[in-house]
């Protein structure tokens, strides 16, 4: 059985609650590819967000465990690339909140630990980390794979299969529950402003 975690951004607008967490409804791990990185510098909190190696803590977990219950006005939405997640922030303080991915049937969110509360880590310790191939400085003593471990990959497939199962899937968060529309319309990066926070994370 899981856990309740509360959601909440830096300055307490944007809230909402994660149901029935933990380490067996979710995989927490370090991602340390380039977007997540660039994404940090977009919003200007690298310094808070990654870790020393560009790394960004984040909980993986079907998208029907986050219900979002104040704030959502002050939510906004950006694709670095074309076909890349939803990164969903609040605007308000630029905290970042969750990256938005689905596959066909299957939506899922991989939440970003500026916004756990102090008492999440009770979800359960990193997995290791992803992508290690982008991470800065001296990588030998990095627990961390070049793409998506195969331990880690598993988990996260079953545990998005077990939220099929269960109709988790049909929830959306970050939708309209009248309409099914997006709450708010991605913003979608420019060639060169992306390139540009690319450069950033390498400076």
């Amino acid at each position: 059985m899981g856990c309740e975690v509360d959601i909440v951004c830096a300055c307490g607008a944007v809230r909402g609650r994660l149901h029935d967490a933990g380490p067996s409804t979710g995989v927490r791990s370090n991602c340390y590819c380039a977007d997540c990185q660039a994404y940090a510098y977009f919003l200007g909190c690298a310094d808070t967000v990654l870790d020393g190696h560009g790394g960004t803590d984040i909980y993986l977990i079907g998208a029907g465990h986050l219900e979002l219950t104040a704030g959502t006005e002050q939510l906004a939405c950006v694709r670095l690339t074309p076909g890349g997640p939803q990164r969903w922030y609040a605007q308000c303080c630029n905290t970042p909140i969750a990256n938005l991915g689905r596959v066909p049937g299957i939506a899922f969110v991989g939440m970003i630990r500026a916004c756990w509360d102090a008492e999440a880590d009770r979800i359960g310790p990193s997995r290791g980390g992803i992508h290690a191939r982008t991470a800065r400085g001296d990588r030998t003593a990095l627990d961390a794979t070049d793409g998506m471990a195969p331990a880690i990959l598993v988990r996260v497939l079953v545990t998005l299969v077990v939220d099929r199962l269960r109709g988790r899937h049909r929830c959306r968060p970050f939708a309209d529950p009248d309409s099914g529309r997006s709450l708010v319309a991605p913003r979608q990066l420019g060639p060169a402003e992306y390139q540009a926070l690319l450069a950033a994370t390498s400076a």
